[in-house]
């Protein structure tokens, strides 16, 4: 697998995960085990990216990532349909 990115959205996405992979989104959950798993088979990584909700539900889990020099980036935009109020006013 020549990707440098990849989504990962349960633990059955491990098994697409290559060495030089070097940015990681997690769509619809994540937790400390899941991302030492992936920590493990991707030892290059230089990012890790996911949701706002992701992070508000598990943010307690990211304090061994201040000791690495891997980036977490947490996407700011709201995901899925939007209301009919949130179409009317923007």
């Amino acid at each position: 697998m020549n990707a440098k990115q990849v989504s990962i959205s349960s633990y059955s996405d491990l098994e697409k995960l290559s060495p030089n992979i070097k940015i990681v989104h997690f769509r619809k959950f994540l937790n400390k085990k899941l991302i030492e798993k992936v920590l493990l088979k991707c030892p290059n990584i230089k990012k890790i990216s996911c949701s706002k909700s992701a992070f508000r539900r598990n943010s307690g889990g990211f304090g061994f990532l201040e000791f690495s020099n891997i980036q977490l980036s947490v996407s700011e935009k709201d995901r899925g349909r939007p209301n009919l109020l949130e179409k009317m006013i923007f």
